[in-house]
């Protein structure tokens, strides 16, 4: 599937699907290759969203669509045909005819509590490791101020024997 450039930075590439779905569906895409959502580095991805954003409200001003959706396919199990992570903006239009609808199904209530616990064991090892590296700072930070405190009394006892010497 050929997709024409329509903008392009040093990190992102806004790209036409030469098979778009409505008119004016975009599709966005990081430079460097990323797998899955997971793999972009948090400040790349801050700047997608954004971008997504923007690029959004440029369609409702300018291609008179009634909303939109933005659309990320992460993994092939989503739907993902290209290996590269990407972002869809697709203009949304009264009576276009397209179906995103999904039906969710209920989860059964075991699998809910084990994804709650695995969450939770997560969070606790996180603030963990969070509460480790605090300590490690603290401790860190007493060793400084005691070769500060120790500098400090050989100083004076330099200084005392100057002056008693001087």
């Amino acid at each position: 599937m050929t997709k024409e450039i329509i903008l392009e930075d040093k990190d992102v590439f806004l790209l036409m699907p030469q098979k778009a779905i409505t008119k004016g569906h975009m599709i966005l895409v990081p430079k460097e290759k990323y797998l899955i959502m997971e793999a972009v580095p948090p400040e790349l991805l801050k700047k997608m969203f954004q971008t997504a954003n923007k690029i959004s409200t440029i369609l409702f001003e300018t291609m008179n669509c009634h909303g939109t959706n933005i659309l990320i396919q992460n993994g092939e199990p989503a739907g993902q045909t290209n290996p590269n992570f990407s972002i869809n903006i697709i203009p949304r239009y009264e009576n276009d005819g397209l179906k995103l609808d999904w039906t969710p199904k209920p989860a059964p209530p075991e699998d809910l509590e084990e994804t709650m616990n695995s969450f939770k064991g997560t969070e606790e090892k996180e603030n963990q490791e969070k509460y480790l590296q605090e300590q490690k700072e603290k401790v860190s930070q007493k060793k400084e101020e005691e070769i500060i405190e120790e500098n400090d009394e050989k100083e004076n006892y330099l200084t005392k024997s100057l002056i008693r010497h001087g």
